[in-house]
């Protein structure tokens, strides 16, 4: 990994680390999105009022719990992409992945793909990971063969791997912005019946500040109607400036919620 792509990376797990920090709650309720009626659920806000008013529901506080919410599901996989598109913004030119797959029930199991490549779309560096109760084996490249670690590496890697799950990576960002997203409407995404909520303007000063880009900024969030937990998310610039010229963006996408065939095995 590069250096400026290991600063991305970084900072990136800095700003959205504290999402995991606030305990779960309950989801948001559903909602069809603003109007007399709308119905705001636990954690998220309703302003406004009165027969014939309009009224606004945002995320309010469920931004906050509903990374961490993930914790209550048997098993997710999960698709982080922070991309950049210059220099001049947030890292290097390029695109950073996570994926991989959290089990938790019946028992803890995880699997953590990261994979870097630059402007061109060539690969510069890669992990993988596979942990399995107290076992876990790992490999540089996609085409090679995994191997066992030692037994006193287990539980570092294991901590060091939650880093960069979406519990980390939704974080701070999101988790104190709640009153910036609106209610958009219920619609499914990634196959989960979800609260669509969109930022507002204001969003953009703290994500410009985040990532050196001065331009229009755009970002959703989507929450499970039914355990509140984080489903989709992403913010993205085109920058405006000549001296912030180019694009950054970060997804989170999680798939397979509670599917069977999300059960790990022992690379062979």
């Amino acid at each position: 990994m590069t250096q400026s792509r290991s600063l991305l990376t970084t900072l990136a797990v800095g700003v959205f680390v504290a999402a995991c920090s606030s305990p779960a709650t309950t989801a948001p309720g559903s909602s069809t999105g603003g109007g007399p009626g709308a119905t705001a659920g636990p954690g998220a806000t309703q302003t406004g009022g009165g027969p014939g008013s309009s009224q606004d529901v945002t995320a309010g506080s469920a931004f906050s719990t509903a990374a961490n919410a993930l914790n209550a599901l048997d098993s997710y996989r999960f698709n982080v992409r922070i991309t950049s598109s210059s220099n001049g913004t947030f890292g290097s030119e390029g695109t950073t992945a996570f994926t991989g797959t959290v089990v938790h029930k019946p028992d803890e199991e995880q699997q953590f793909d990261e994979v870097v490549t630059d402007a061109t779309g060539t690969v510069t560096s890669e992990l993988h990971f596979v942990i399995i109760g107290a076992n876990a084996w790992t490999k540089e490249t996609a085409s090679g063969a995994y191997t066992a670690v030692p037994a006193a590496a287990v539980t570092p890697m294991t901590a060091a791997f939650a880093a960069f799950r979406p519990e980390q990576l939704f974080g701070t960002a999101f988790g104190t912005l709640g009153s910036d997203y609106h209610l958009v409407g219920t619609e499914t995404k990634n196959g989960v019946n979800c609260q669509h909520f969109s930022g507002d303007e204001s969003i953009g000063t703290f994500f410009s500040a985040l990532s050196g880009t001065s331009g229009s900024w755009q970002s959703d969030v989507w929450l499970a109607a039914d355990g509140g937990y984080l489903v989709s998310s992403n913010v993205s610039a085109a920058a405006a400036t000549a001296t912030s010229a180019g694009s950054f963006s970060i997804s989170v996408d999680i798939t397979n919620v509670n599917d069977p065939a999300n059960k790990l095995t022992p690379p062979s």
